[in-house]
């Protein structure tokens, strides 16, 4: 429980939701365009994540995954 616990507590972090805002956004937006697919959504935020947090990053390409 206590590792929920410790979860809950990344995820709720300020950078942590605005990383999901922005992810879920572009996936709308990727996964809208035409001849973007999901993949490519995610290819193209690659070199965005990597001076962040790896735990951010790795929200950020989730939301932007579920987003598209």
């Amino acid at each position: 429980m206590d590792g929920l616990a410790i979860a809950f507590d990344i995820l709720t972090t300020t950078p942590a939701v605005f990383a999901a805002l922005a992810g879920v956004a572009w996936g709308i937006v990727g996964g809208a365009l035409p001849g973007i697919s999901p993949s490519i959504a995610l290819a193209l935020l690659l070199p965005f994540t990597y001076g962040m947090d790896p735990t951010t990053a790795i929200i950020l390409l989730g939301a932007t995954y579920v987003g598209a």
